[in-house]
């Protein structure tokens, strides 16, 4: 499955609607069981992740790709929490190619960046709360956003 998914990606050979919908129901999946399994050093280790996003934002000099590395790390973390190898292996070639498409559709603006890391807060606290419904609804919300984001990015390439 993550060979096919693999091919797929990193030829683009699926839309960013499909991939979009593909990723709100399976990270949302996993966010719901990481809030119900993060333990104390998982929301350390996010936090660890989410103090390297602001460093990066609070630089004199802006680091887009450093901060989507970081992000990368983010969502790949939530997929180690949530304990299942499927989710993660799935994840991870996601996340592995991923990138061509954020590089290419999205915005490499600071603002952007800094709405990226307020959604990454917010899911955080959800684990931290263990609020199940909550960290699957914004990282949803996350996934639909971004998304709609390359979708304009993409019209405005054609």
């Amino acid at each position: 499955m993550s060979e096919s998914l693999d091919l797929l990606l990193r030829h683009q050979k699926i839309s960013l609607r499909e991939l979009a919908e593909f990723r709100e129901e399976v990270e949302g999946l996993v966010a719901a069981k990481a809030a119900k399994k993060a333990k104390k050093d998982d929301l350390k280790q996010l936090n660890f992740i989410l103090e390297s996003i602001k460093n990066h934002l609070n630089a004199s000099e802006f680091n887009w790709h450093k901060i989507v590395t970081e992000d990368n790390k983010f969502h790949l973390y939530l997929g180690w929490i949530a304990g299942n190898r499927v989710f993660e292996s799935i994840l991870s070639t996601v996340y592995e190619n991923i990138y061509p498409y954020f590089d290419r559709f999205l915005s490499k603006e600071r603002s952007l960046m800094e709405k990226n890391y307020q959604d990454l807060c917010k899911i955080t606290e959800a684990l931290k709360r263990r609020d199940t419904n909550k960290a699957q609804i914004l990282i949803q919300e996350h996934v639909r956003y971004f998304n709609r984001l390359m979708e304009d990015g993409e019209k405005r390439q054609q």
